[in-house]
């Protein structure tokens, strides 16, 4: 089967024979053709182009379309007729139906879409007569045909069609076009024959167009209406477009309360909102507030508990030397009740005596590093009180410190920190004006104590005048 392409006049009615030709079990191949105009427009700008430009000016077209095209009806575009030329050049299966329209029936139909009846009049006189010349370029593949007639007498034209190649059988009667169906356009209709009275050599076109017309059978014309019956039904359209203004304004009013309930309840919507963000607000700073306040009791209480660790450490310490201590008042305890016991001669009372005293009196030696003992304490706090008590002291040389003693400005100590941490129990001095081994061998109540010797010269010893050095 040869594909079928029917276009026609703009404004024209004859889509409607497509109809028809679907009975005849032809299937509309619409799509592929709208494919093929798509890629038209990406090759040229066809709304700048004339209705019907020179074929010569136009640039190449894609031939894929026509080359591999499915059999069917296609509906061409009355804007793009100037194509028909390249199809029938490069498309020989192809066969055409030409349907034109008489200019007061497609201007009729055009005025609702807004067209400009000038411009819309000047275009359907370029497209009959190029519809002419295309039907006497390609008479063994073309057929012009009166619109109304085909779709009113689609027996006929299926035997028309057969000039151009073209079999068509049905396994039903067609169903023809009612020409009543053009009412409903007449007051468009009375306006166009108006506005064409001064357009009369249109007419001569239209008996042109008509001489290739093939006999089809008698059309029934689409009867005009009368000044009254226009009026009446001018009037009857104006009250239903009345009632329907009314209508339209009613379901209007009710949209816009509508929408006024709908912006007050935004509105509230929009206030709680702002109410709950305030709140949200409070409560964030509220929450940021406690967790800062949680932070700072968890340090405090890391420090306290540091500080819990140290005063511990120091009670050990401290309870360790009263252990200590509570041992040798034993010791010299026992040693004072065996020296009672023991029967003393006259001779030997004085040296028994001497031996007595020195036992009571002598104090069992110790090392340095247990003299030291109670003085390795780590409390921080106590350090920190420690250096502070020093550095105003003025007795502590933190440069003859360093020079004097290199590992500790190798090991980047502080001078004091050192002193405290590791000088004292090194035996070390914190200047040339202050002998920490002289002062606690010659201070034997320092034993036992807590406080550093130099802490206890600051704090006592300069004021009690005891010596510093040799």
């Amino acid at each position: 089967m040869n594909p079928i392409i029917i276009t026609g006049c703009p404004g024209g009615d004859w889509t409607a024979l497509a109809a028809c030709l679907h009975q005849a079990e032809l299937r509309s191949s619409d799509q592929a053709l709208e494919t093929w105009y798509t890629q038209i427009q990406h090759t040229l700008d066809t709304a700048q182009l004339p209705l019907i430009p020179p074929l010569t000016t136009v640039p190449q077209l894609p031939t894929a379309f026509v080359q591999n095209a499915p059999e069917g009806v296609f509906l061409a575009d009355p804007c793009n007729v100037w194509v028909l030329d390249f199809w029938a050049e490069h498309w020989p299966q192809a066969r055409f139906l030409l349907l034109h329209t008489p200019v007061d029936m497609a201007l009729a139909r055009a005025l609702p879409q807004g067209v400009k009846p000038q411009d819309f009049v000047s275009n359907w006189e370029q497209f009959s007569r190029y519809l002419m010349q295309f039907q006497q370029r390609h008479r063994r593949r073309a057929l012009l045909l009166d619109a109304d007639a085909a779709q009113q007498h689609p027996d006929a034209l299926f035997e028309q069609v057969q000039g151009i190649g073209l079999t068509l059988s049905v396994s039903s009667p067609l169903t023809p076009v009612d020409p009543k169906q053009h009412l409903e356009i007449s007051v468009e209709r009375w306006l166009a024959n108006h506005f064409l009275v001064d357009y009369p050599h249109l007419a001569e076109v239209q008996l042109e167009v008509e001489a290739y017309f093939p006999a089809l059978g008698t059309v029934t014309p689409a009867l005009g209406l009368d000044a009254v019956t226009l009026i009446a039904r001018y009037q009857q359209q104006r009250q239903q477009q009345a009632q329907a203004n009314k209508e339209t304004q009613e379901e209007n009013g009710l949209l816009l309360a509508q929408l006024h309930q709908v912006q007050e309840e935004l509105e509230q919507y929009y206030l709680q909102d702002q109410k709950h963000q305030s709140e949200i607000k409070r409560l964030t700073t509220e929450c940021n507030q406690q967790r800062d306040q949680i932070s700072e009791l968890e340090k405090q209480q890391k420090q306290q508990a540091q500080a819990n660790k140290e005063t511990q450490e120091e009670n050990e310490l401290l309870l360790a030397q009263l252990h200590q201590v509570q041992e040798e008042l034993e010791q010299y305890y026992l040693q004072y009740q065996a020296l009672q016991q023991q029967p003393v001669s006259p001779a030997s009372e004085p040296q028994a005596a001497s031996q007595t005293t020195q036992t009571v009196t002598s104090t069992p030696k110790r090392s340095w590093r247990q003299l030291t003992k109670p003085w390795q304490s780590k409390s921080a706090r106590r350090i920190a009180r420690y250096k502070q008590i020093i550095a105003n002291s003025g007795l502590f040389d933190q440069q003859w410190y360093l020079q004097h003693y290199p590992d500790v400005a190798a090991a980047g100590w502080d001078p004091i920190e050192h002193y405290l941490r590791h000088g004292v129990v090194d035996g070390r001095n914190p200047s040339p004006y202050f002998n920490t081994r002289y002062y606690v061998d010659s201070n034997p109540d320092l034993a036992g104590s807590t406080m550093p010797p130099l802490i206890h010269y600051i704090n006592h010893g300069q004021a009690e005048g005891r010596r510093p050095t040799p």
